[in-house]
Order: structure tokens, then C-alpha cells, then sequence
């Protein structure tokens, strides 16, 4: 098995967005950079202008898990969560190919049907332009295989 560098980046939570290499927040993303793929989590995080930065060093991505769900009543979560179209912001930010959605209909945080950000996150894609494909939503217990010219248990 080959080893993949991986970095700790930053992510905004609690009104805390750290710097790259300030390693003093407990909220962080992540990228796992492969000899022929990179990935992105963006943790549990809301949008700042750091996903820019991370895109411009470490893009561009393959894949990026990238969370979202529709804002709080007030915007009492808007620097722990980003609503649709800050996900579809980061999406860009970061330069992915493609992204999932993830950290939607966990937790009933706000006045929304449980399977409604599914639908936002599209239509936020198709407001930029974007084909909603290329950032996509799993149904419990579906899985996705994505174009890939290598084995992936290489």
C-alpha cells in the first residue's frame, strides 16, 4: 500500500476559522493527496474564505464530502453549517470534480422536511450553472462509483 500525504486544513465552527498551519481549533478539514487522486472533507464547518485558499494550494480535488443543510431559524448555526448555496460555493472554492453531499438530515436543527436539502443543493447547482451531478446526494445505504482509470484496490 502506498502512503498518501494528508493535511489538516482549516474549517469555521463557533465563529473560529484558523489559518493554514494553525493547529489550535479543534473543528479542521482535511485532503488526502494521492499520486493520482486528491480528496476533501470538509468537516463539520461553516463557509469562510479559507475553502478558497485550500482550493488554490491543494486543488484541485476528485472528490470532496462537503456538508449542508437548509439555515437555522434566526442563523443561530450560520458559522457551524452552510446552507446550499455556501455548499455549492465551497464546492467551487475548493476546485472539485465532484463532491458529496454529507451532514444533511441527521439532526432536526431547523423547520425543513428531512429530505428537502437534497433538492436545495440542486437547484443552488443549477443557479451557478453547474450540472447537479457533480455534486451528488446518497440515499441510505447507496453507494456511487465514480469514472476511474486505476484499480482502486491498487
Amino acid at each position: 500500500m502506498t502512503r498518501s500525504p494528508s493535511a489538516r486544513l482549516p474549517a469555521l465552527n463557533c465563529q473560529a476559522c484558523a489559518s493554514l498551519g494553525d493547529n489550535r481549533t479543534l473543528w479542521g478539514s482535511w485532503s488526502v493527496l494521492g499520486p493520482s487522486s486528491r480528496f476533501f472533507f470538509a468537516g463539520d464547518t461553516g463557509y469562510c474564505s479559507s475553502f478558497q485558499e485550500i482550493g488554490r494550494r491543494f486543488g484541485p480535488f476528485d472528490l470532496a464530502a462537503i456538508p449542508h443543510r437548509r439555515p437555522t431559524p434566526g442563523g443561530i448555526m450560520r458559522s457551524q453549517h452552510v446552507d446550499p448555496e455556501e455548499a455549492v460555493k465551497i464546492h467551487m472554492d475548493v476546485q472539485a470534480k465532484h463532491s458529496l453531499a454529507v451532514h444533511w438530515g441527521t439532526f432536526a436543527l431547523a423547520y425543513e422536511y428531512y429530505l428537502e436539502p437534497p433538492v436545495k443543493l440542486r437547484e443552488a447547482m443549477e443557479q451557478q450553472g453547474r450540472d447537479p451531478e457533480e455534486f451528488f446526494t446518497l440515499n441510505h445505504g447507496e453507494s456511487r462509483l465514480l469514472n476511474t482509470t486505476q484499480d482502486v484496490f491498487d
